[in-house]
């Protein structure tokens, strides 16, 4: 595949993840053209929770350390849907959601040999995600924006996942996102 039609992927991977993990919850969301800009300003009060990861890229390469926020408005959170009955605590959900959109975007890195080791999700302050955005650690940190009717969801994905590599292997076979997996 031609680099210039490799541009573009990673991206349209994370839109992707981003769309239907909140579809998932009854929310529709539509995913805005990626932004260099750094955090938006809140509407409002909003929750965070940050997930690191390692990514290897082929079984030569030597895994490379990542992380992912997000960001969701508190307003929201009142209007996903569940199929429990009992509504969890704002703080649980968010770290619920960044868990799996991790696995949501990891899924869809597999055909293309990229492996995704995604840690434990935690709570994040808007404070200490604007300086982990700042770090030189991670210079091409990307920030999503997904628009509701009422308000902003942020992602930010910061990682060494080098687009130009990515070529599609082949499908692999994997559980679906949700599926509940014994270990």
């Amino acid at each position: 595949m031609p680099a210039p039609a490799r541009r573009g992927l990673l991206d349209t991977m994370v839109q992707g993840s981003i769309v239907d993990l909140f579809l998932s919850c009854g929310l529709p969301v539509a995913p805005q053209p990626r932004s260099a800009r750094q955090m938006t300003t809140p509407a409002g009060r909003e929750v965070s929770a940050v997930i690191n990861f390692t990514s290897q890229q082929g079984p030569e390469e030597p895994p490379r350390p990542g992380r992912m926020a997000l960001t969701v408005p508190e307003e929201l959170f009142a209007l996903m849907k569940l199929e429990s009955t009992r509504q969890p605590q704002q703080f649980d959900w968010v770290r619920e959601l960044t868990n799996q959109l991790a696995a949501r975007l990891k899924h869809r890195l597999l055909p293309f040999e990229v492996d995704m080791q995604p840690a434990l999700p935690s709570l994040v302050s808007r404070a200490a995600l604007e300086e982990q955005q700042t770090r030189a650690r991670f210079p091409n940190a990307r920030t999503y924006v997904a628009r509701t009717l009422r308000s902003e969801i942020i992602v930010i994905l910061q990682c060494g996942i080098d687009e130009s590599r990515l070529n599609y292997a082949g499908a692999v076979d994997v559980a679906n996102a949700g599926d509940v997996i014994v270990f």
